[in-house]
Parts: structure tokens; sequence; C-alpha cells
């Protein structure tokens, strides 16, 4: 029953990563055709490498935590979550900059995206 469950769960984490990656295509194609330069197949392929190494690392751990500890199960989701829009958004950059360098700074995704935010004074 257990490989059993295990195999379902790696199914739909197969199925969930393909559709997560259409909507990251997706979106970074819709900010790259700003500049009239849609997604190359090559592109495509890179990207798609680079998330489902996260994925795919990820994936594991949270069938594991499914299955054996179900209470970390939010924290692992959590994570991965957080590893692959900083993904998405270092390769937004590199994607950006290759084709015009320096453009990711003047559009400000430098801290657009990013989730570390600046320190008040006094804290």
């Amino acid at each position: 029953m257990t490989d059993a469950l295990q195999d379902v769960l790696q199914s739909h984490m197969e199925i969930f990563f393909e559709q997560v990656l259409d909507r990251l295509y997706m979106r970074m194609d819709n900010i790259l055709r700003v500049m009239d330069k849609p997604l190359t197949e090559q592109e495509k392929s890179v990207l798609r490498n680079r998330f489902k190494t996260i994925w795919d690392n990820y994936s594991s751990h949270i069938i594991y935590t499914t299955m054996h500890e179900p209470t970390l199960q939010n924290h692992i989701i959590h994570e991965m979550w957080t590893a692959v829009i900083s993904q998405f958004e270092e390769c937004l950059k590199e994607l950006l900059d290759t084709r015009n360098p320096g453009l990711s700074v003047t559009l400000g995704l430098d801290f657009m995206y990013s989730q570390k935010l600046p320190k008040k004074e006094g804290h």
C-alpha cells in the first residue's frame, strides 16, 4: 500500500510540475513580449532544467512528509515555493540582462520581487 501511495503522489507531483512550469513560461513570456522577444525554445529548455532540479529535490521531501511526517508538509511546500519563486526571479533577471544589459536594474526587478526587505532603523 505504501509503494502504491508513493507512486500516486509521485505521479501527481509530475503533473503538477508540468502545470506550474506552463504558468511560469507564460508569465515570463508575457514579461519578455514587452520587448518583442518571446521565449525561445532553447531558453524554455534551460528554464525547464533549472526548475525541474528544484522540483525533483522538493517533491521527494513532500512525498516523504506526506507519508511519514504530515505536520512538516506545509513547511516543505513553503520552502519549495520560495525556491521556485527565487529561481523564477533569477532566470527573469538573467534573460532580461542577456537581451538588454542592465535592464533588470532599470526596471527595478532587483527590488520588486525580492523577499529581503530593508531593515527599519532602530529595529
